[in-house]
């Protein structure tokens, strides 16, 4: 079979790289794989190439998963080693049942049980991983837990992805009787398998996903590695000269959703809230990881960037699905933590962080995937004690405003009854108003030592933010404070007052040519 498969890989080697001719070859490597899985039993390792053979270099969709599953059993359980010896053959089975050639699975009983297993494995780090399981000979492990609770066992378990070195989230399950329990442990693991896929970037842009195994069909549907609608989170895994992995860099605010799974390569959308945010260079490789909601929520952290990393306190974050979506709005307490629930439909939600007016960020974020996450945002006190002054200042500015357009009124009704008096003494309360000038330079008191702060931190986001505050204030005063429109209203007056004199003259002088002088005016109708 070996010597076939060879065969095979090196005709897909040669083979023109067409769609249609790398299929064929695809497929007749599963057949052979598959073959293989059926004449060898799944919990033996394949055996290593001699030394001096070639290098065979298989698609990603036809390397099956290496997995090692250990299971710990509690003193209070009572297993027998018969039992646990049964129990542990029960559960190989049903690993070749459900996943079939798309696992390689080794089961071993944990050699050195804890008194208390599920909570070590709560405390377990990725170091304690990686000095136990080698990403060489394993590319996932599930350690599980089995201990007795009232009538009934609790069964507990975590993966490991060897590719990302990232652990999953605690889960658990009860089952009634012992019957249950491998039944139970592959629900479990099922829950807790995320499959991991190759990253593709294509010139056009667009991210192809290749699944490990995703040509390895498994028995159960349920056990397909991508399908549509899954999240998957990626990972950058640096290697030195040597080719080994030197470090592992999860991409932050980066989900992929898979849009048309498929076995040569899965669609799927980039859903980021940075500018740019894959990229190739030498000695990179970039991984996905499917990504479950394990955690009911997320404890959303934020945070001033350096120098000054501080919580921040009372910033707004709106959550919603999309922007047609009415949002949920969360205020950060006094630790500057947020805790975003998971929602029914366990679906990736977008973040809107705002302080004040001004949008600090906007990122997409799976609840439930990481029950911690922390970011840096902007220091923005500068500018919200900026747009505090402000608003000070425009709230005294609408009440000149106010007050300027009420006189004005009032001037114009006295000068239709002829109040000329009282129409002085109006335009006098005008002239006490503030002036267009003195708002002016109580902005520029404002503007000038708050940008010279910013300038002085290196933070030129909050020097223009406080550039455009002031700048649209300033704005505002010169639109309703303009002296033209004072000066407009004087003439104005000026001439309705030379108006009603004339007109009194007229009045006056037709009324004296009218009574003679030897007769006294008659008198007035009542």
């Amino acid at each position: 079979m070996i010597v076939g498969f060879a065969s095979f890989a090196a005709g897909f080697r040669r083979f023109p790289p067409h769609r249609f001719g790398r299929l064929v070859v695809w497929a007749a490597c599963a057949a052979c794989l598959a073959a293989n899985a059926a004449k060898t039993h799944s919990a033996t390792p394949a055996p290593a190439a001699p030394a001096g053979e070639f290098e065979i270099a298989v698609p990603l969709e036809l390397m099956p998963y290496r997995v090692r599953v250990v299971v710990s059993f509690s003193a209070a359980a009572q297993f027998l080693p018969g039992q646990r010896g049964a129990l542990l053959e029960e559960l190989r089975a049903n690993t070749v049942r459900c996943a079939g050639a798309m696992w390689q699975t080794e089961v071993a009983e944990d050699e050195s049980p804890l008194p208390d297993a599920a909570a070590a494995l709560r405390r377990l780090s990725v170091a304690d991983a990686q000095a136990r399981f080698s990403s060489d000979r394993f590319d996932k492990v599930f350690l599980l837990a089995i201990e007795s609770q009232g009538a009934g066992y609790r069964l507990q378990g975590r993966e490991f992805d060897t590719a990302t070195s990232q652990w999953s989230l605690p889960q658990d399950r009860v089952v009634q009787e012992r019957r249950d329990i491998p039944p139970g442990c592959m629900a479990l693991m099922q829950e807790l398998f995320r499959p991991t896929a190759g990253v593709e970037q294509t010139r056009a842009g667009a991210v192809v996903l290749h699944g490990r195994a995703a040509w390895l069909a498994p028995p159960d549907p349920d056990w397909a590695p991508l399908r549509a609608g899954r999240q998957l989170e990626p990972y950058y895994r640096h290697f030195d000269k040597a080719g080994a992995v030197e470090r592992i860099q999860r991409v932050p605010w980066t989900w992929f959703v898979v849009d048309r799974p498929a076995r040569a390569g899965a669609a799927c959308t980039v859903v980021t809230g940075l500018r740019s945010p894959l990229w190739t260079r030498r000695r990179i490789e970039t991984v996905a990881l499917t990504v479950h909601p394990q955690s009911p929520q997320t404890r959303l952290v934020l945070r001033a960037r350096p120098p000054s990393p501080k919580v921040l306190a009372g910033v707004e974050v709106d959550v919603a699905h999309d922007a047609r979506e009415q949002p949920v709005r969360l205020i950060s307490d006094r630790q500057g933590a947020v805790r975003i629930p998971v929602g029914e439909d366990r679906r990736l939600v977008w973040l809107s962080v705002r302080s004040g007016q001004v949008l600090l960020a906007r990122l997409p974020l799976v609840p439930g995937v990481h029950s911690d996450e922390s970011v840096e945002l902007p220091d923005d006190a500068l500018r919200l004690a900026v747009e505090g002054d402000i608003s000070l200042l425009q709230a005294d500015l609408v009440d000149t405003v106010a007050r300027r357009a009420v006189i004005s009124a009032t001037i114009r009704a006295r000068a239709k009854l002829g109040q000329w008096a009282e129409v002085d003494a109006l335009f006098k309360q005008l002239a006490d108003l503030p002036k267009s000038t003195a708002y002016a330079s109580a902005v520029d008191a404002i503007r000038l030592p708050a940008v010279q702060a910013a300038k002085s931190a290196k933070d030129r986001a909050a020097e223009g933010r406080i550039q455009k505050l002031c700048d649209e204030t300033t704005a505002l005063i010169k639109q309703y404070l303009d002296a033209d429109k004072l000066r407009q209203l004087k003439e104005e007056m000026d001439e309705l007052r030379k108006i009603d004199a004339d007109t009194r003259a007229d009045a006056k002088a037709l009324g004296d040519e009218a009574t003679p002088p030897d007769q006294p005016a008659p008198p007035k109708p009542k």
